[in-house]
């Protein structure tokens, strides 16, 4: 067993964008259901359940988006910080300080 961990700084950095992505992707979907006025999604029963998702997915939408986006940038950042204390004690190493 060991006494550390390691981290995967690429990888941190691949989830901060998928993360950014999805986060993206959902303000677009709840973009496109704001921007659904009445008589674009046909008459009756479509119009109706469409205007219902929206009215009950929207606050719900709009969390996962600033979630996913607020989780990436604390990625991006915890990815920048191991990055640099690798470095520094690369640099501590070798005797440059």
């Amino acid at each position: 067993m060991s006494d550390g961990f390691s981290v995967e700084v690429g990888t941190l950095r691949a989830l901060s964008g998928q993360l950014t992505s999805i986060g993206e992707r959902v303000s677009g979907a709840q973009d496109g259901l704001d921007g659904l006025g009445d008589g674009q999604t046909g008459d009756g029963e479509l119009s109706s359940a469409v205007h219902h998702f929206r009215d009950k997915w929207e606050y719900s939408l709009k969390k996962i988006g600033e979630t996913a986006q607020a989780v990436a940038e604390k990625a991006t950042a915890a990815a920048d910080g191991y990055e640099q204390t690798d470095l520094a004690v690369a640099d501590a190493a070798a005797g440059r300080t």
